[in-house]
């Protein structure tokens, strides 16, 4: 036996030495063949591309005379919709994606024009770029840029023309191209065939190479697929592997770090990479069995197997202990003891959904609800409810917006201590179909992150701006988000407005807390003031507040979130709340309004307090003007 496995062996041996040295020439010249196939492809696409490329900067610049490129395609939709029909030519099977781009001043690449059939980025959406020292080498140099990538199924080339004015690179002209690999590979086979009239063992050989270019793969893959500072997936792996998944077993979350920001700003951004690394073991750990996903910064997407529990209170239940259990942990780093709190919005029918991108949407629409009510909570989506059964689609809303069916109900905010109307607060309402009236939240959160939203926040802004035109005895204020007045559609519709009537239109602006860029939005604020408008932060006190932000901010009016307001009659804590908020507000100029001024006694104490506003329905329900 030991003989015959010795022979054995030694045959395998030799095959196996057989077939590495039939494997080298093969690999060789497919290897060879693979890189003149794809030179030659890109080449020829690349070829193409830039001289059409040429001709549409140099018009592009031609047509916009003097001004700035990055200006005028903000401010000019029939510029923006001209080019995007030049663009949109260029699209083919291999060329997806035709866009310009320009860098921001914090660095970030974001969508001006794209002309791409599927997959378009917005105006001012950001762009996540890979090889980003290739896009920032043309930035500063103005000289075309090609980049070129082999990814799963495709050869890929990213073709970048800087679009030049006063010696700056002010956008860039973008294509992203590809061939599908299985072109590549027949080639390589049909050329590697001809040319060595090889056996069946040299066939076997090759299917040998194969498999271990399959495993090269395979590898590379993987190490796109994994965070390098946690060890778990990204939002890569989701983006390719999601489409393949049963996405409908699972229940979907999303658990974000409330105020993460802080702790990089207080103990340094290791600290913060630190506590990132020990949230992800701890995830791990208590999610055995799940996929746990870093789909953002302080982001963390959970599929957890549907399997595990008897229902969904059960699952809440589960979430609410990792909740609590991530805040009962303190994350020591050098010497520090750092406490965090999180967020979780689960979408508990993610089978409803038509796709995981979908799925994770609900999980998002669940963790804002949780944000909103304070942080540091749970909130469950699901689609089974039946106010979510009565939800209008981001569809619904664009025939809302395109038929006239926006309208708005207007709350009046009494002045306290005479008893009349200051001004109103404009409630957006849609009109549906069947006549009946949806509030915003029948449609608010799934339009967000939309084109939608701006063309509904315009609308809103629009109607307003008409009835203090025929209305010169009213004051109106409109809500606004604060990525909405960082918006340039949304600041240029704002600056449009002739000056007699800006001055009697108050902007509300809701979420202080966890804007994208504190800076930006001060900066706005203080142009918008100059501009005649008067600003007023909305829902003070839902969250964590910050009275010296409001301070920094200069603004006109603050509103008391009305979970503090209406519980004043009988709760201490929320007079005294109350009651401070009022005096630092007077010492500061700031007008102070109170919400949900409900009965008489709500009232009674706000007056007793020196709260100078009022608004509710004891005060007057919203209608119609």
């Amino acid at each position: 036996m030991t003989r015959e496995a010795n022979r054995i062996n030694l045959l395998t041996f030799v095959l196996i030495a057989v077939l590495v040295a039939l494997s080298i020439p093969i690999y060789m010249g497919s290897s060879f063949v693979e890189r003149h196939v794809q030179k030659r492809m890109v080449s020829d696409i690349v070829s193409i591309v830039g001289h059409v490329f040429d001709n549409i900067a140099n018009d592009l610049v031609k047509m916009l005379g003097g001004q700035d490129i990055v200006i005028a395609l903000y401010h000019d939709e029939d510029l923006r919709s001209q080019i995007e029909k030049k663009l949109s030519l260029l699209v083919t099977p291999e060329i997806k994606y035709v866009y310009i781009v320009y860098r921001d001043e914090e660095g970030k690449f974001r969508f001006l024009v794209d002309g791409s059939k599927e997959d378009k980025g917005e105006l001012g959406e950001k762009l996540d770029v890979l090889n980003e020292a290739k896009w920032l080498e043309a930035v500063r140099t103005g000289r075309d840029v090609v980049i070129i990538q082999e990814n799963l199924h495709t050869i890929g080339a990213t073709y970048i023309k800087p679009i030049v004015q006063g010696h700056t690179t002010r956008a860039l002209l973008v294509a992203d191209f590809s061939v599908q690999k299985i072109r590549k590979i027949k080639g390589a086979i049909d050329l590697i065939r001809n040319a060595t009239l090889v056996s069946v063992m040299s066939a076997l050989a090759f299917l040998l190479f194969a498999i271990y270019q399959y495993l090269r793969t395979r590898a590379v893959e993987k190490s796109l697929y994994i965070d390098k500072l946690t060890g778990l997936y990204t939002k890569n792996y989701v983006d390719q592997e999601g489409v393949r998944m049963d996405f409908g077993r699972y229940y979907i979350a999303l658990i974000d770090v409330d105020d993460f920001r802080k702790v990089n700003a207080t103990y340094g951004e290791e600290a913060g990479d630190h506590v990132l690394r020990e949230l992800a073991h701890f995830l791990r750990e208590r999610l055995k069995g799940a996929h746990v996903i870093r789909y953002s910064g302080e982001e963390f997407l959970i599929m957890l197997p549907k399997g595990r529990f008897r229902d969904k209170a059960e699952v809440i239940n589960f979430f609410e202990k990792i909740r609590e259990g991530v805040k009962s942990r303190v994350f020591s780093y050098e010497g520090n003891q750092i406490k965090i709190r999180v967020s979780i919005g689960i979408n508990l029918t993610a089978e409803r959904s038509r796709s995981l991108e979908e799925a994770i949407k609900g999980a998002d629409r669940a963790l804002y609800r949780a944000k909103r009510g304070g942080k540091d909570r749970v909130e469950a989506h699901d689609d089974t409810s039946e106010e979510i059964k009565h939800r209008l689609s981001v569809a619904d809303v664009r025939d809302a917006i395109e038929s006239g069916r926006i309208i708005c109900h207007y709350q009046p905010i009494v002045n306290l201590r005479t008893g009349e109307i200051s001004h109103y607060e404009a409630l957006a309402r849609i009109v549906g179909q069947d006549g009946e009236i949806y509030p915003p939240g029948f449609f608010l959160d799934d339009i967000k992150g939309t084109f939608i939203y701006t063309r509904f926040v315009k609308e809103i802004i629009r109607i307003n701006t008409e009835l203090l035109r025929e209305r010169k005895d009213i004051e109106v204020s409109i809500n606004l988000i604060p990525t909405d007045i960082i918006d340039e559609t949304v600041l240029g519709e704002l600056r449009s407005i002739e000056r007699k009537v800006r001055r009697r239109m108050l902007l509300e602006i809701t979420e202080v807390e966890g804007i994208p860029s504190f800076n930006s939005i001060k900066k706005s604020i203080g142009e918008l003031r100059r501009l005649g408008y008067r600003i007023c932060i909305d829902d003070f006190g839902a969250g964590y507040s910050n009275l010296i932000n409001i301070t920094q901010m200069r603004v006109d009016y603050l509103k008391i979130d009305g979970s503090i307001i209406k519980d004043i009659p009988e709760n201490r804590v929320s007079r005294l709340l109350t009651k401070t908020i009022t005096s630092f507000c007077k010492e500061v100029n700031i007008k102070v309004i109170a919400e949900y001024v409900e009965n008489a006694k709500i009232l009674r104490a706000l007056k007793e307090l020196g709260v100078d506003y009022g608004q509710g329905y004891h005060l007057g329900k919203p209608r119609e003007l």
